[in-house]
């Protein structure tokens, strides 16, 4: 077994270990070297071509090379220099301002604290240097507790440093963005699904390119270095905020670029240290061989990409351009990833200078030479991004007003003052509601195929008996045809659990705005009962799956399909009534029940394929996740399912702002609405979270659905519709959609709709009580009689 903090190297580590002694070695040293080689390869050629024989790899046929990040390295021709700036800059005497960027701690990349140990590490030690002003930029830093510390260090010190603070609401307007992968829906295709572990967390990291470009800031924190540099001396230093250099490194790095005055760009060669002990031992130019850092002579005119974000060779890129070769140059790119852009004529004036350190980051197991390090490095660099991200997401809702038990729909405010109609029609439901109940999953009068009574059980209902086979089985599809019992309140539906867990959410919704609105304490009470009796107590308790979902019987076993999941969309709105009704021993016993189902939505057959659904079926399961997440705080739950739907967006609508995937039923014009309904109330939730969904390019792709679908109204369906559509429904999704500032038109009697049909029938897919979850409307009265 290795020692402790020793782990065992690869034989890649092993090489790339000798090949920096030998290097490192002196010329006695160097030809002992070689005459052991030689006295030893008739052993050794023999042993390393059996196996790698073995291996398989002597005689393999090369995979196909992925494209490099480095498109192109040949030099365009040269740019002669101004003679009268060169005199002028050769009469300059050589100043530097050394511009520090200390950024976040990233674990598991770096310890945690360890940006602010090397700041003490480098202000302990490193001394003053002759014509160099020493500046410092705290860039980003998201821990505020950090940044203050690290701020409070500066200052003792007497440290001249800038301040690029973390702000939360310019976080939020940097949007995901889905367009380097070249087709509609990404995250659900098999492309995406296909790839390994790493491969999928660099094409997440893809999708948040600019919310990583505006956190880490590395590129956007060395041109502001590069201008602070540029204003105060001839030579700026833009390094990265763990560089340390001691009095000889400075000295040789002085006077290397006073012996090439006509260089604009300086590469100084950088030496990774696995601890902070070796930085002031005795150093070569040699002993660097990591990613270099840059100086530039305040004339130089390129400047870092801020498109390329740390993780993703934010710095090699200007390299590239500079046309300066490296292990970079041979780096493979994602089909996703940006490109090294041209090379530049600067490339000419290209110099090298010295040499600088960089302290540790307080993972010695990451800091070995090999490609195993290299590999290990960028599998820790992506897991501390999404680490990082999630926090300024965190932030970023805290700031917008995000708290889990706030409700996400309904507005007590609003329920407090309703309209004199709205408020009969609560009355009526919770009248209704108390008037009927408790609902379990137990009282259905047919077992499911499971033989448990506390699974959830509904047939599909489209899939009928065959009636070619004389058991019927395997059943056939039938579109729009339903099953009997499954029409939902039909004489049949007593037999499954659709219809009593449609009842258990309209009650539960109904008795809690009875007690919002009028402090009904008696309906509260009927509430709390109701959702104990189904999710809670053991007797009646419903397992935490729909496994039973809309079974189809002769397939899969008789278990239920991933379509089954949509019939619990509804659930969205019994959490905000949850909330209302504010009982934290019921808060806590159903956010228990709520993170067994969710881990089942995440990790089960049914769940899997329901996300991936590219039409209303994948939008619903979105609902139904997002609702859980944001009842229970699980931010980055919530933050995966925003960005699920987004990616959605654009293969739900195309061009036109029709409907693609649900032009194909025999129900058109509902699956359209349903489809635009399912869009209204999911923004709706994400925007009471706090989420900034104008951000996103997208919603101008939901506007062209809504006009898309709106100019249909009032004329003849064109498409497939093979039962009466309730016009009124146009009412919801245009009003919702105006609250949300998307770009609908309305008519003026959609305010009447909203005043006259608070409810639908829970098939349309209209939230109950819908106008409640609006800004109050200007309904028009009636003129008095004269």
């Amino acid at each position: 077994m290795p020692p402790p903090n020793n782990p065992r190297k690869s034989a890649s580590d092993l090489f790339h270990t000798a090949k920096g002694r030998f290097r490192r070695a002196g010329r006695a040293e160097q030809a002992a070297w070689i005459a052991g080689i030689v006295v030893s390869s008739p052993v050794t050629v023999p042993v390393f071509l059996g196996v790698t024989v073995a291996k398989g790899k002597l005689f393999r046929r090369r995979k196909r090379r992925a494209p490099r990040f480095v498109q192109a390295t040949a030099l365009p021709p040269a740019i002669p220099s101004d003679p009268t700036v060169e005199a002028q800059m050769a009469a300059e005497p050589d100043t530097f301002c050394l511009v520090r960027v200390i950024g976040n701690d990233l674990p598991p990349r770096h310890k945690i604290g360890q940006a602010r140990e090397n700041l003490d590490f480098v202000l302990r030690h490193e001394p003053a240097f002759e014509a160099c002003e020493k500046v410092w930029i705290v860039n980003r830093i998201v821990d505020r507790v950090e940044e203050a510390q690290i701020i409070a260090r500066l200052k003792d010190a007497g440290q001249d440093f800038h301040v690029i603070p973390f702000d939360p609401d310019e976080y939020a307007q940097a949007p995901l963005n889905f367009s380097r992968f070249g087709m509609q829906q990404f995250l659900l295709s098999d492309a995406f699904h296909s790839l390994e572990d790493d491969a999928q967390t660099r094409a997440i990291l893809q999708i948040h390119r600019r919310r990583n470009a505006y956190v880490m800031h590395n590129n956007g924190a060395r041109n502001a270095a590069l201008e602070i540099g540029a204003a105060r001396a001839k030579w700026a230093l833009p390094f990265d905020g763990n560089c340390f250099l001691t009095n000889a490194d400075w000295e040789r790095l002085r006077r290397d670029i006073a012996a090439a005055p006509d260089r604009q760009y300086v590469l100084v060669p950088m030496a990774r240290l696995g601890t902070n002990d070796a930085a002031l031992d005795d150093m070569r130019p040699e002993d660097a061989g990591e990613e270099p850092q840059m100086a530039f002579r305040r004339d130089a005119p390129l400047r870092f990409d801020e498109a390329h974000p740390y993780g993703r060779r934010p710095k090699v890129e200007l390299f590239a351009r500079l046309g300066i070769e490296g292990p970079w140059t041979y780096y493979p790119n994602d089909p996703w990833d940006l490109h090294s852009g041209p090379v530049d004529a600067g490339a000419h004036r290209v110099g090298r200078a010295g040499m600088v350190r960089r302290l540790a980051s307080g993972r010695v197991d990451l800091e070995a030479g090999g490609r195993d390090a290299l590999r290990s490095r960028g599998t820790a660099r992506a897991s501390a991004i999404r680490s990082r991200l999630a926090e300024a997401d965190r932030l970023m809702l805290n700031h917008r007003g995000y708290d889990p038990r706030k409700p996400v729909f309904f507005d007590p405010a609003h329920l407090r003052a309703p309209t004199p109609a709205t408020a009969d029609a609560i009355r009526a439901a919770a009248t209704t509601a108390m008037a009927r109940g408790p609902h379990a999953v137990t009282d259905k009068t047919e077992r499911p195929p499971s033989g448990n009574p506390h699974d959830y059980f509904h047939p599909a209902p489209y899939w009928w008996p065959n009636p070619k086979k004389a058991d019927g089985l395997p059943y056939i599809q039938r579109d729009g045809e339903r099953l009997p019992g499954t029409e939902m309140f039909s004489p049949d539906s007593h037999k499954f659990d659709r219809t009593r867990f449609q009842m258990l959410g309209d009650d539960v919704v109904a008795c809690a705005l009875a007690w919002t609105a009028f402090e009904d304490r008696a309906a509260r009470n009927h509430a709390i009962r109701l959702v104990r009796v189904w999710f809670l107590d053991p007797e009646t308790a419903m397992t935490p799956n729909l496994r039973m979902a809309q079974v189809r019987c002769g397939h899969n076993n008789d278990e239920g399909a991933a379509t089954g999941i949509i019939e619990f969309k509804d659930l969205a709105f019994l959490l905000d009534a949850v909330r209302l009704i504010d009982d934290s021993e019921l808060t806590a016993g159903l956010s228990d029940w709520l993170r067994r189902y969710a881990d089942w939505l995440l990790t089960s057959p049914q769940g899997r394929k329901e996300r991936r659904a590219p039409n209303n079926h994948g939008l619903y399961f979105d609902l139904q996740l997002a609702a859980i997440a944001a009842f229970l705080g699980e931010t980055e739950m919530l933050l995966d399912c925003y960005m699920h739907s987004i990616g959605r967006v654009e293969g739900h609508f195309d061009p036109t702002g029709a409907q693609p995937h649900e032009l194909t039923r025999t129900l058109t014009q509902h699956y359209c609405a349903f489809t635009l309904q399912g869009w209204m109330t999911l923004l709706h939730l994400y925007r009471g979270c706090g989420l900034p969904i104008h951000a996103q390019p997208e919603m101008a792709r939901i506007d062209r659905g809504l006009a898309w679908f709106c100019a249909h109204r009032g004329t003849k369906w064109p498409y497939p519709q093979i039962s009466e559509f309730d016009t009124d429904r146009y009412a919801p999704i245009t009003l919702m959609a105006a609250d949300l500032q998307l770009a609908a038109d309305i008519p003026p009697g959609d305010a009447a709709i909203a005043e006259r049909r608070p409810c639908f029938h829970p098939h349309d897919g209209v939230p109950p009580f819908w106008p409640l979850m609006l800004a109050p409307l200007a309904v028009p009265q009636p003129e008095p009689a004269e």
